[in-house]
């Protein structure tokens, strides 16, 4: 570029000589300058160009190197809430598991304890019965009283029994499935993040 430029004070100052200006007319002169005017700025526009490229791939580096460092940083902190999730609902599992264990134990003492005064009460219920057949007259009020208290503590033992039952089936199903849906909220927002990073 130095050397362009002296060229063209070279120029000049040739043009300003009277000997030159007399073997060149204007057109000479205007045709010389053009020339000079042509490939200064064919040089300038080279040198633009290398400068545009040279800032459009800095550019692009810079812009690569920030979007991934904003992409890892995301990503390490959904693999945090990931791993946090998992050991907060693996804890939470194992306190459910062991509540159903406790549970299990409770019941089995409680149908064993209904099952013992089940059969207590059904042998009273066939030992009134039999006081009634041994007799030919008919079933005192009492022995009758008798039989309907027995049958009606059947009927409630049944109902403890059952209620039992359902609660144990209820327990045995197991924890819920929040950490299901908590790993699933996490992936959607994970999706979004790299379809977010994809268009940035």
């Amino acid at each position: 570029m130095a050397w362009l430029c002296r060229g063209i004070i070279l120029l000049l100052g040739l043009l300003s000589q009277t000997d030159y200006v007399q073997a060149c007319d204007d057109d000479c002169k205007d045709d010389l300058i053009q020339k000079f005017q042509n490939l200064l700025e064919s040089q300038l526009d080279s040198k633009m160009e290398q400068i545009v490229m040279k800032i459009e791939s800095k550019f692009e580096t810079l812009v690569e190197d920030k979007l991934e460092n904003i992409l890892d940083t995301k990503l390490n902190l959904k693999m945090d809430q990931i791993s946090n999730t998992l050991t907060t609902n693996q804890n939470a599992i194992s306190s459910d598991l062991q509540s159903v264990k406790e549970h299990i134990v409770s019941y089995s003492h409680s149908l064993d304890e209904l099952n013992t005064s089940n059969v207590f009460m059904t042998s009273q219920l066939i030992e009134h019965l039999a006081k009634d057949k041994e007799t030919d007259n008919a079933p005192s009020s009492q022995n009758i009283s008798n039989v309907n208290d027995s049958l009606n503590e059947l009927k409630t033992l049944a109902k403890k029994s059952n209620v039992i039952l359902t609660e144990l089936m209820e327990d045995c199903k197991g924890p819920s499935n929040t950490t299901t849906q908590q790993l699933n909220d996490i992936l959607e927002s994970t999706e979004e993040m790299d379809q977010n990073g994809m268009k940035a």
